[in-house]
């Protein structure tokens, strides 16, 4: 089977921010973050803002094809190229497999939030 590592920019005051991610269903990935967008309510609250602010509008485009073993690492490796770890180029930024990179680029690191978790789910991500 294979993947697809996307990207969606906005062009924010002449700087493109970008997210990069993979799946292996890509008109239906890309049509959850538009629906999402389009109805104001994307989880990655400064996406939605800067789409809201800057016309509405987003490129979608596909980086690269790949096999699913490899879709985790080349997502990664765009991230770090395009450093979508950090907000002025980016929103991948609450993503825990880049807190290494916000870290040594002196960005505050993201802490995963137990918000909409059950019971079981806090209590087990506590006890790790």
């Amino acid at each position: 089977m294979e993947a697809v590592v996307y990207s969606l920019s906005i062009n924010v005051n002449g700087v493109k921010k970008r997210y990069i991610g993979s799946t292996i269903s890509f008109e239906t990935r890309v049509h959850q973050h538009l629906c999402k967008l389009l109805g104001r309510r994307h989880t990655i609250e400064q996406m939605q803002s800067d789409f809201d602010a800057n016309g509405r509008q987003v490129l979608i485009g596909i980086l690269a094809f790949t096999n699913l073993g490899r879709q985790h690492k080349l997502e990664h490796e765009f991230q770090v190229k395009y450093k979508t770890y950090d907000e002025r180029y980016g929103y991948n930024y609450k993503d825990p497999a880049l807190r290494a990179y916000r870290s040594a680029a002196g960005l505050p690191v993201f802490q995963k939030s137990n918000k909409g978790k059950t019971w079981k789910q806090r209590k087990k991500r506590a006890e790790s």
